[in-house]
């Protein structure tokens, strides 16, 4: 059912009814018997009882049936009576559409069908009904009849109306009782690429499309209360076919007005084919194109390709400015992206790379973002790096270019994708030797190589992130010819600048040759001579020589080397002596003894672990502290006389092992002999038939000092005109200057300190003290008849105090805590020390010997090294018995044996085991 319209839309619609058909009549439908007299006969109706019709449609619009019943009166049978009628209109299918009936007087109604079309039919009927007489009217008129209307048949695709562009198309939508006309269609071809806007006006209510030719939808809106609703597509394509399609709104009938308009883009449009690598338009440096992309629903513009060519290095920069959205891509010419960017919301992005060479081609693609179409201008510029490109070719060790000290060269590395820059190569020679220091600065990012010139490097450094660095090589040898390398970092370009400069070393260089033992330079005692070791990494200056001749004694010789190295010492005949070296800057010595007069040495000076270095060398002779003595006196039968009293002096070295001393007796008594020697040495005492003689067993015919001081050998009981022999040497292969002198004592002797000094002190007669043995001290008292300890004597724990009455058999007193004179003098005698004649015997041994006990005393037996450690305790055997040291090293020691009753004895023994 149609709804009915009460509102006329006065621009689409007439503003007065018409009266279009009118029908009219009478009908009856009375009959009655008259029985009661005057029988007058049969009463009826002599008109139709009912009457019916067609009513069709001859205009679009509302059609308003005007129905009127009217009832007359009739007499019948002498009886007045109200008659009746109806008249009523339906579809063509008898459905009721209205109606108007009546039984006394008229009644009217008018019955309104909304949006009907030419041809729609519909039923009338009229009828009077038993006993019914009256009449009807029916009229018909019109209302809101469209002021235009389209073309049938145009409800489909196939039918679609053409409408060109501004054109007005007008229409009703929606009429039709029976069959509605639901849909208009009509078809628009875009001139031009830009957007499509289509606008319909409805009277009432309505639908518009904007459809492909296939009838997909791309925009829709619609009314429901009448007016202007508008759809669009922003990317039609030029040529392109759509559709616009009106629609009723519900069962709501509309006049409607319809156009469309097409704005172009707002940038000029490229000149296509364009879409492919091949088709590429060429655009030149700082020119700016315009274009179109993304129009055409059917075949789209999706790629614009624009090739670019770079006439220089550098970095080329791409700006699109889309108007709505899109993808600005820089491409190589192979079509590998170097770099992208999008906006979905229009504006300007760019894209960039650094690295472009000069003649590289590279590719600008444009693409639609999604299904977006836009307009956009396009342009770029090539930005030169900050660096002067250097001269090429120079990517390689044979075309390197030569680079002169403190000159500064700029360049460029890592430029041109297909044909890539990666590497530049500078050639230095260097005027002198020292340490060359390479700086490059990158504008961006970079590597330098300091390499030989066959390729080997020797110092590198990088950078990520541009700036400053530096490579150095501190061994430079003049002339050398070294490579500088700049390579680019990663797939990273860049401009560089790149100077070197050589620091000389900090001493001058030496006279060369002087790299072997024949052309060593003479070097001067006290003389200081700078010189360089190391450098040149081709032909490499290992050793530098100088020829020293010692003037006797010893020598130091002194190196100072600023970075590192060796100092070797060797003989006249080339054999090593010594050597010391430094790992840093420092000074290093070497002490060579023993020397003869006119000694020829080299002193060599040695790289250390490749390090070059300068250095400056020197040495000093060292005189003996005692003159040399008259040669020849290496046996007893050249043996020097001593005097007593009377001291000589002399010197011990490699070639000088023993010097002999000849001692005429003066007298009878004791003979003591004293050699101080400044380093070390040995002295022995021989008697006249060139044997080995002693005071008596347990005290060595020899003595010796294992550093600077004295030793001392003692013979008792000797006799005026006996003639003795001392022998001095060296101690192992140390050289050294010595004093020696003899005494012969008939005197008493009286020891006083506090502390006593160390020596041993001697009497052929009598030996007092009151004096004071410190601890750690070693004091030996000898004498011929007597030692008497008086008061205020006492000897601390921890000395060595050793006590001998001489009569060829020693008596011996050692405290071991403190031994102190008080009260009355302690005295010892020859007659005492009789009791205690213990012999130990041989002495030197090897860790084993002989206790002999010919008196049977009782007492305990025990062994203390130098450092007064027991290593040996025992029982004092009663006769004779072998005591024998396992594992006992080599030197002095103790035997310490204490008698039940008297006061200890300790007797020196000597542990040789080699």
């Amino acid at each position: 059912m149609k709804t009915l319209i009460k509102n006329l839309f006065i621009f689409f619609t007439l503003f007065c009814c018409q009266n279009i058909f009118a029908q009219s009549g009478g009908v009856c439908g009375y009959y009655y018997t008259c029985n009661n007299p005057p029988f007058v006969g049969p009463c009826y109706c002599t008109g139709d009882p009912s009457a019916s019709g067609t009513i069709t449609a001859s205009q679009y619009g509302t059609m308003t049936f005007h129905l009127t019943a009217t009832a007359l009166t009739y007499n019948c049978c002498g009886n007045p009576y109200y008659g009746g009628a109806s008249v009523s209109v339906s579809t063509s299918g008898g459905g009721s559409l209205g109606s108007a009936s009546s039984s006394i007087g008229t009644n009217t109604n008018d019955v309104v069908v909304a949006c009907v079309q030419p041809g729609d039919v519909f039923n009338w009927h009229a009828s009077a009904g038993t006993g019914g007489y009256g009449s009807y009217n029916i009229s018909v008129s019109y209302s809101d009849v469209p002021a235009y209307n389209d073309v049938e048949p145009n409800n489909s695709i196939a039918t679609a109306t053409f409408l060109a562009e501004n054109t007005t198309a007008n229409g009703n939508i929606g009429h039709g009782y029976y069959a509605n006309d639901s849909y208009d269609y009509y078809k628009i071809v875009a001139v031009e690429e830009g957007k499509v806007t289509a606008t319909a006006n409805f009277a009432t209510a309505g639908y518009l499309y904007l459809k492909t030719k296939s009838g997909s939808s791309l925009s829709s809106a619609y009314t429901s209360v009448g007016g202007s609703i508008s759809v669009s597509y922003d990317c039609v394509g030029k040529n392109d076919t759509l559709l616009l399609q009106i629609n009723d709104y519900g069962s709501t009938c509309s006049g409607y007005s319809l156009s469309y308009d097409l704005l172009p883009p707002p940038y000029v449009n490229d000149t296509e084919p364009n879409n492919t690598v091949s088709t590429a338009i060429s655009l030149a440096e700082n020119d700016t194109v315009q274009g179109r992309i993304g129009h055409g629903y059917y075949a789209n513009d999706s790629y614009d390709y624009y090739k670019i060519v770079a006439v220089e290095e550098g970095k080329v920069t791409a700006t699109a400015n889309f108007a709505t959205a899109g993808y600005l891509y820089l491409k190589t010419k192979s079509g590998t992206t170097l770099s992208s960017n999008s906006t979905s919301v229009g504006g300007s992005i760019s894209v960039s790379y650094d690295c472009i060479g000069k003649n590289d081609t590279l590719l600008l693609r444009i693409i639609e973002s999604g299904s977006t179409c836009s307009g956009y201008s396009l342009s770029y510029d090539l930005l030169p790096p900050p660096y002067v490109n250097d001269t090429e070719p120079n990517n390689s060790i044979a075309t390197a270019i030569s680079l002169a000290e403190n000159d500064t060269v700029q360049g460029r590395i890592g430029h041109g994708y297909y044909a890539n820059d990666s590497y530049d190569y500078y050639k230095i020679v260097a005027v002198e030797e020292g340490t060359v220091t390479a700086t490059a600065n990158f504008a961006t990012a970079g590597y330098l190589y300091l390499k030989t010139k066959s390729g080997t490097t020797l110092s590198s450094n990088s950078t990520s992130v541009g700036g400053s660095i530096s490579v150095s090589y501190d061994c430079i040898g003049k002339n050398d010819t070294l490579l500088l390398q700049i390579n680019d970092y990663g797939s990273t370009c860049s401009g560089y600048s790149l100077s070197y400069d050589l620091l000389l070393p900090p001493y001058v260089n030496d006279t060369e040759p002087n790299n072997s033992i024949t052309t060593a330079m003479p070097l001067a005692e006290n003389d200081t001579v700078e010189g360089r070791i190391g450098h040149g990494y081709y032909a490499d200056d290992n050793y530098d020589y100088y020829r020293i001749i010692a003037d006797g004694g010893a020598i130091v010789v002194t190196a100072s080397f600023d970075k590192a190295g060796y100092l070797y010492l060797y003989n006249k005949n080339g054999t090593s002596l010594s050597g010391i070296y430094t790992a840093t800057s420092g000074t290093v010595s070497l002490l060579r003894t023993c020397l003869a007069a006119n000694d020829t040495l080299y002193a060599r000076i040695s790289e250390y672990s490749s390090t070059c270095s300068g250095y400056d060398i020197s040495y000093e002779h060292i005189s003996y502290v005692y003159a040399n003595d008259i040669e020849p006196n290496g046996g007893t039968s050249t043996a020097t006389t001593l005097s007593s009293g009377l001291a000589k002096q002399g010197q011990l070295y490699s070639s000088d092992t023993y010097d002999y001393y000849k001692i005429i007796a003066g007298a009878s008594g004791f003979l003591a002999v004293e050699c101080n020697f400044d380093v070390a040495g040995t002295i022995k005492l021989y008697n006249s038939s060139g044997n080995a003689v002693a005071v008596a067993s347990g005290v060595l015919p020899e003595a010796t000092t294992n550093g600077s001081g004295t030793a001392y050998i003692y013979k008792d009981c000797i006799n005026n005109g006996e003639t003795y022999y001392v022998r001095v040497s060296k101690l192992s292969s140390a050289c050294t200057g010595y004093k020696i002198i003899y005494h012969i004592n008939e005197e008493s002797t009286f020891v006083s300190g506090n502390p006593i000094p160390e020596n041993v002190y001697y009497a052929s007669v009598n030996l007092s003290s009151n004096g004071k043995v410190f601890a750690d001290s070693t004091v030996t008292f000898i004498a011929g008849e007597s030692i008497v300890l008086q008061t205020g004597f006492w000897a601390k724990g921890g000395c060595d105090f050793h006590a001998y009455i001489s009569d060829c058999a020693p008596a011996v007193a050692k405290t071991d805590e403190s031994t102190s004179a008080k009260q009355s003098d302690i005295s010892y005698t020859k007659q005492q020390a009789k009791i205690a004649d213990i012999e130990v015997y041989p002495n030197p041994n090897k860790g084993t010997f002989v206790i002999n006990n010919p008196s049977g005393a009782v007492g305990e037996l025990r062994v203390l090294n130098s450092a007064g450690q027991v290593v040996y305790v025992g029982t004092l055997p009663e006769t004779i018995n072998n005591i024998h040291l396992s594992n006992i090293e080599s030197g002095f020691y103790f035997i310490h044996i204490q008698i039940q009753g008297q006061a200890a004895i300790i007797k020196k023994m000597v542990i040789v085991q080699n």
